[in-house]
């Protein structure tokens, strides 16, 4: 049933326009009701693929993690952290308003830190961190993590009026360097 080429397009239809009511409302305002409606389905086959809402939002979640992981596969954190950051909002800027609003509105925390935590998961026990304190690696990813979601948050609140290669090295050198990375620039 899964294969089937109904289902297929149905489950895209659904999960397209969840996105789009995500835009333009608060999660707690959609409904299943509403949903069913603009994506011009029945209830029942809303429930041929989600259980609820709430079982929609984790598919997306789950699936743009794994996205996410894949897209920075191989890449070391210590050595390649300039990429790691590039990928960070080349993905955000693929996923579009939605994953902004997701990233941005503090309705959508809970969810994001749920992505968060899967990500880190994915890569906070692989060998590059072996024999490190893991008090002090949690500190430390806490710090990279925080840093470029927040710098990411006032990015996209700034309406992106920084360029995107130089949104890209600003938030890597504070990241590396802390204030003093940018220092120069204020001289």
């Amino acid at each position: 049933m899964k294969d089937d080429a109904r289902f297929i397009k149905n489950e895209e239809k659904i999960i397209e326009t969840f996105k789009q009511m995500v835009i333009e409302m608060d999660f707690k305002n959609i409904t299943i009701k509403e949903l069913t409606e603009r994506a011009k389905i029945n209830r029942k086959t809303f429930y041929l693929h989600y259980k609820t809402i709430e079982d929609l939002i984790k598919n997306i979640e789950a699936k743009y993690c794994e996205e996410y992981i894949k897209f920075i596969d191989g890449l070391d954190i210590f050595n390649d952290y300039h990429e790691i950051i590039k990928r960070f909002y080349l993905f955000h800027i693929q996923k579009g308003e939605f994953m902004d609003k997701l990233t941005c509105d503090p309705n959508y925390e809970y969810i994001r830190n749920q992505m968060i935590n899967k990500v880190k998961a994915s890569y906070i026990n692989t060998s590059i961190f072996e024999g490190l304190d893991k008090h002090i690696l949690n500190i430390a990813i806490n710090y990279m993590h925080n840093t470029t979601l927040s710098l990411y948050k006032a990015w996209v609140n700034d309406n992106k009026v920084i360029p995107f290669d130089d949104i890209v090295e600003l938030n890597y050198n504070l990241v590396i360097n802390g204030l003093s990375g940018i220092r120069k620039n204020t001289k």
